[in-house]
């Protein structure tokens, strides 16, 4: 299984945020390009913050439906996948922008690809980041259709889910998916947040919004930033 490169990173003394127990509650989508951007950052950072972080993922449905893109929508996306690739340094794979430029037909759904991160973290330990990175490497890099069942449930099984379990999560998932993403809005629009990915920090009773873009796609920022806003 693909994953993003991960730097050598020094651990910081973990007496020094230990008290933290805060969840950090990540608004995301498998194919929003910044989301994918913000990757490397978010794997690195949990690494170094351990345990004393929970990630929660909440369905920011940036495809809610089946959309077809047009001409223009695809010539957007392709600018917008510049931007992404200048400010985060993640490259976009040859087969994605191809697939982008010369496909007769481009639709984008989020709500499998999204169910199925949710299932995955449902399933096993550390699941959805493990599924969202899969998925984010198979439709950015290999230009693959993420929005079928077939794709889903083989990335399943390369992570050790048994067929008939990833099967269940990902229906009930489903089922849930809208009420999953109304809570996310919810959470957007509480925090004064907008667009994705978003990054909302729970601790005791405070829900504090981390800004990822004044990090500059720093991992060791991020962590810092984390840590700063849990501790005062």
């Amino acid at each position: 299984m693909f994953r993003h490169p991960v730097r050598a990173t020094v651990v910081p003394d973990q007496a020094r945020y230990e008290a933290m127990h805060a969840s950090l509650h990540y608004i995301f989508d498998p194919l929003c390009g910044w989301c994918y951007g913000a990757g490397p950052m978010l794997r690195e950072s949990l690494a170094v913050l351990g345990d004393e972080l929970h990630l929660r993922f909440h369905p920011g449905l940036l495809y809610a439906q089946p959309t077809a893109l047009d001409k223009e929508q695809r010539a957007q996306l392709s600018l917008a996948d510049q931007r992404i690739q200048t400010s985060s340094g993640l490259d976009f794979g040859e087969a994605y922008k191809a697939r982008v430029r010369d496909a007769d037909q481009l639709v984008f759904d989020s709500t499998l690809p999204a169910a199925a991160v949710l299932a995955a973290e449902r399933c096993i330990v550390s699941g959805g980041l493990d599924m969202l990175e899969t998925i984010q490497n198979a439709h950015f890099q290999a230009g693959l259709d993420v929005c079928q069942r077939e794709p889903l449930e083989r990335f399943a099984r390369g992570m050790d889910i048994l067929p008939t379990h990833f099967k269940a999560a990902l229906d009930a998932e489903l089922t849930n998916l809208g009420n999953a993403a109304k809570r996310a809005r919810a959470m957007l629009q509480a925090s004064g947040a907008q667009g994705l990915p978003n990054f909302i920090l729970e601790h005791g009773r405070r829900m504090i919004r981390i800004d990822h873009n004044r990090t500059g796609y720093s991992a060791v920022q991020f962590a810092a930033m984390i840590r700063t806003t849990a501790t005062h």
